[in-house]
């Protein structure tokens, strides 16, 4: 009205920066709105398709040597995080990432080089898997002489020897590889530490040593039984089949366990034709698996029973001329009464003991949590729910 001084307000809205949750629920802190940015206002920033990937792939690589390789593998945090969540969906992070990843090897798009004069420093790195070969890369980057010590005849660790190649095609891996030691990176192979060179040796040479030998040793189920022939560590099994090794599964195979570990050795189990049963603890909602693996061994037809485990294997000899399993019915404690409403056994147990046929050598595995059980043809446990 004429005459009456409108009221300011008391508030006016103020932009505040902080990171993106995507950026928070990475590993490795990627700027992620950074390179999809890049793609998505190219026009604006006036570059071309070509430009805009290349920008972007270069930020992904400023922390992360293996775009292609994780785009395949990587469970993706990030997306869980991701404020669109709640909206129409997450952005698709992950295969944009392999898209860029593939993109740039398809083009043979170098690595950059942070500094071109080489430091005096020479650097030893004490295995060759993601993380040894990250850490030689940002090394070598940045002008140091960096050699890598690795005990297997090829490097990659548990991308190589623990992840199936339908997931992860060796020539990808092999590729991204290959960027890191054309920035000068030296790779020693079959040199095991202990065995061709001493610790004391290394000191001599290099004044830095990083120590990238990964959680190789996997954890037993602790239940009786386990240790003898027919069973496998699900990591074990995969390097096997990935390096064409004999496996003779039978007809019926038991994974155990409901990580990304277990799907893997459950779908290449299941593709040599194998009956396939995957015994979880929990449920399919507290399954670690990735959800999108998860449905794709369901498609291929492996079977899942929840809210089960085994709790022995009964050997009649040491060469197994006939065994039995026995399981037990889990239930989910309440989170008043357990702390995150964890797993609980029940005194419940379900046994089965067919006839078996004697079975190949037990394998340890160099990594995994998750076990793999075999069983030869004319074996394995009856499918019915424990209760």
């Amino acid at each position: 009205m004429a005459g009456v001084t409108p009221e300011l307000p008391r508030f006016e809205p103020r932009q505040v920066e902080k990171q993106a949750p995507c950026q928070g629920g990475c590993p490795n802190s990627g700027d992620i709105r950074g390179w999809i940015g890049t793609v998505a206002q190219r026009h604006k920033l006036g570059l071309s398709r070509e430009e805009a990937y290349t920008r972007a792939w270069r930020t992904i690589t400023d922390v992360n040597p293996f775009p292609s390789v994780l785009g395949r593998v990587c469970p993706h945090p990030c997306e869980s995080h991701c404020n669109r969540s709640e909206k129409d969906g997450a952005v698709a992070i992950n295969a944009m990432e392999r898209f860029l990843g593939d993109w740039a090897i398809e083009n043979s798009i170098p690595l950059a080089s942070l500094e071109a004069t080489l430091k005096p420093e020479w650097i030893g790195v004490i295995g060759a898997g993601p993380s040894g070969l990250s850490f030689a890369y940002q090394m070598a980057r940045r002008g140091y002489r960096v050699t890598v010590y690795e005990r297997r005849a090829e490097p990659g660790g548990m991308l190589r020897h623990g992840i199936p190649d339908y997931r992860l095609p060796p020539e990808v891996l092999e590729a991204e590889i290959r960027r890191i030691t054309d920035l000068g990176v030296e790779l020693r192979l079959n040199t095991a530490i202990g065995r061709d060179v001493t610790l004391a040796e290394l000191r001599e040479l290099h004044p830095i040593l990083f120590l990238g030998i990964g959680a190789q040793k996997g954890r037993r189920l602790g239940v009786p039984g386990e240790e003898g022939s027919g069973v496998w560590r699900g990591t074990d099994y995969l390097d096997r089949v990935n390096h064409r090794k004999p496996v003779d599964l039978g007809r019926r195979v038991i994974v155990v366990g409901g990580g990304n570990t277990a799907i893997d050795a459950a779908r290449t189990a299941r593709r040599t034709g194998a009956e396939v049963m995957l015994l979880y603890r929990r449920t399919r909602t507290e399954m670690p698996a990735t959800a999108a693996e998860v449905d794709e061994a369901i498609a291929e037809g492996v079977a899942l029973e929840f809210l089960a485990a085994p709790v022995e294997l009964e050997r009649s000899d040491p060469t197994e001329s006939s065994r039995r399993w026995s399981c037990s019915a889990w239930s989910l404690a309440s989170p008043t009464n357990r702390a995150g409403g964890g797993p609980c056994p029940s005194a419940d147990r379900n046994t089965a003991s067919p006839p078996t046929r004697s079975s190949p050598p037990s394998h340890r595995s160099p990594n995994g949590t998750d076990s793999k059980r075999s069983t030869r043809e004319g074996s394995g446990p009856r499918r019915k729910r424990v209760a």
